[in-house]
């Protein structure tokens, strides 16, 4: 399951603000913000469909990080205090 630093790392990496992700999953702006900050859990489909939005952009999921396919193996990892909470 996708831990809601590993979104606000995705979105920071391919300079994607919430709405724009909420566009591209197909679900509210809200949705996003709501389960990156704590404020609710999120419904299975609407997690996968905001993987399956950032895996077409690019993204790969890897254990507590992201990396961007074609970066010959070279990840980026975050742990949850790396990123803020809040606003882009």
């Amino acid at each position: 399951m996708l831990k809601p630093f590993q979104i606000r790392g995705a979105r920071a990496f391919l300079g994607w603000p919430a709405p724009r992700l909420a566009s591209e999953a197909g679900v509210s702006e809200s949705t996003v913000r709501d389960y990156e900050t704590g404020r609710r859990a999120i419904r299975s489909d609407n997690l996968a469909a905001i993987e399956a939005a950032l895996e077409r952009a690019g993204i790969e999921f890897i254990a507590d990080g992201i990396r961007m396919r074609g970066m010959n193996g070279h990840a980026v990892q975050f742990a949850q205090t790396d990123l803020h909470r809040g606003d882009d």
